[in-house]
């Protein structure tokens, strides 16, 4: 996980958030722009509205302004409650062919396949029930045509890699993958969060007034 340091900018009471270690002259110009765009997109989303496209091209404006600046990483606004962080993260999809190819007989010891099959119910004649009853025989029961077999039938098949044991082995230079069979797509996430954290304040113990019995005798 990424560790980060705050640098003070002319904006009062606004730090820019860059990455440890990371010496760099943060130019005024993109601080304002990127402290007027996390503003807004944080009120945005503290008002639970869906991502629409006001969002998005906020978004693409705030990953503009923070690729313009090497190791910059967000703001925090003490005016505006705002700890505003863009998290650099990675998703990774693999190529089931290739990965066949680079792994060969040893393609079960990292790999693991799911496959889903997507089929429409069609009123008249695919039911639920009919399907639970024959998936292997239903084009053929419902009079399914072989060529509109792709229309019908959708299969996804989700790899699922021991990805721990197949980075140990590719150092060790036990396997070596193809070009292609591991796709790794960088994408911004942003984080908005309260810079103050509330304090639950202690309820106070409202006294029960005296019985008539309890009070002293005159």
């Amino acid at each position: 996980m990424a560790d980060y340091e705050d640098k003070e900018t002319d904006i009062p009471g606004v730090q820019a958030r860059i990455l440890q270690g990371t010496k760099i002259l943060v130019p005024s110009a993109i601080i304002s722009v990127l402290y007027s765009l996390a503003a807004r997109y944080a009120v945005v989303k503290r008002s639970m509205e869906a991502e629409g496209k006001e969002q998005k091209k906020s978004k693409g404006k705030i990953v503009q302004c923070i690729e313009a600046v090497p190791g910059l990483r967000g703001i925090r606004s003490e005016p505006d409650d705002l700890d505003f962080l863009a998290v650099l993260e990675e998703a990774m999809t693999w190529d089931r062919d290739l990965m066949k190819q680079s792994l060969g007989a040893a393609y079960p010891a990292y790999v693991t396949e799911e496959v889903t099959f997507n089929i429409p119910l069609i009123p008249g004649k695919i039911s639920l029930e009919n399907l639970i009853q024959s998936l292997t025989q239903l084009l053929e029961t419902f009079g399914i045509k072989p060529e509109d077999m792709p229309k019908i039938l959708e299969t996804n098949i989700l790899l699922r890699i021991d990805t721990e044991k197949l980075e140990q082995d590719i150092k060790s230079g036990k396997i070596t993958l193809l070009p292609g069979a591991k796709i790794v797509d960088n994408t911004w996430s942003l984080k908005v969060n309260p810079l103050r954290i509330p304090q639950k304040q202690a309820k106070k113990k409202i006294s029960k007034p005296k019985k008539k019995e309890d009070l002293p005798e005159e």
